[in-house]
């Protein structure tokens, strides 16, 4: 509950530890609480961005996405190679909708979850 008071669920690593020292926990076990959060996806840890957790993923999700969607509708020629041009109307509809499309996964052979 006290990572929900923190903006967009981002806590740095000193704060999991000051919570988990409320909680009567030691460093150690705050380390391997996030790293089981972690694993179950409910927290997300980098091991590249070490001083940071992110404690609500669809948030990370959600700007990642963003930032994506922002991409293939400004500079799609940055993402993709020269021979693979995005269908016509796929701007169009990001920019409407907002929301890949299944078929525009499947366009660029894709997974689509």
């Amino acid at each position: 509950e006290e990572s929900l008071k923190v903006a967009h669920g981002m806590v740095t690593l000193d704060t999991c530890e000051q919570i988990g020292i409320k909680l009567g926990m030691g460093k150690q076990e705050v380390y391997q609480c996030i790293e089981y959060l972690n694993s179950l996806s409910l927290f997300l840890y980098f091991h590249v961005l070490p001083h940071l957790v992110f404690t609500n993923p669809q948030y990370l999700l959600d700007m990642v996405t963003s930032l994506v969607r922002i991409s293939f509708i400004h500079y799609p020629e940055e993402l993709l190679t020269k021979d693979l041009v995005l269908p016509p109307g796929t701007q169009r509809e990001l920019i409407r909708k907002g929301l890949f499309s299944e078929e525009l996964f499947l366009y660029l052979s894709l997974e689509f979850f």
